[in-house]
């Protein structure tokens, strides 16, 4: 699941865009999708666009029917990272822990996180608090942050007067 406070990437005809250029099956799970469509969406999708609300009230409650999908866990992508500050922070890292805890015992507990904010001071820090991952955190797996930018800009000069 990719965990989106807004879910900007969830766009509906975004998932029918970007799957096919990687050959894999991207949707949506939200507030949003039609109650017809959720048990395909859950049973067919190689990659699940979510927010944290869903995964807390629709996906963690009804893990049984989740198995799959937390059995093969690979990724958990936590989009917007500096959203999740203060009590709805600890919120939502209560509820990545819970799902931490439920792929393991479905046996798909070696997934990793990512986590992208291009406006966040302190990453490691965050990341740490946000998953429980990294240094300082209860699975002591290894933490790498990416914090160089290289995007191409133009050349720059200071001037000082």
């Amino acid at each position: 699941p990719s965990l989106r406070p807004q879910l900007l990437l969830g766009a509906p005809p975004l998932p029918r865009r970007v799957g096919p250029l990687f050959g894999l099956d991207v949707a949506t799970y939200d507030g949003d999708t039609p109650q017809e469509e959720r048990r395909a969406r859950r049973e067919g999708s190689r990659v699940l666009l979510t927010n944290p609300d869903m995964l807390h009230t629709a996906v963690l409650p009804a893990h049984k029917e989740w198995a799959g999908l937390l059995s093969n866990l690979r990724y958990v992508v936590v989009d917007e990272a500096h959203m999740y500050s203060g009590a709805f922070g600890a919120h939502v890292a209560s509820v990545l822990r819970r799902l931490r805890r439920l792929a393991a015992m479905y046996g798909g507990g070696g997934f990793r996180f990512a986590c992208c904010s291009a406006t966040l001071g302190n990453p490691r820090e965050l990341f740490c608090r946000l998953t429980g991952a990294g240094a300082g955190g209860a699975s002591g797996e290894p933490l790498l942050v990416v914090d160089w930018d290289g995007s191409p800009r133009g050349r720059r000069q200071l001037v000082l007067w």
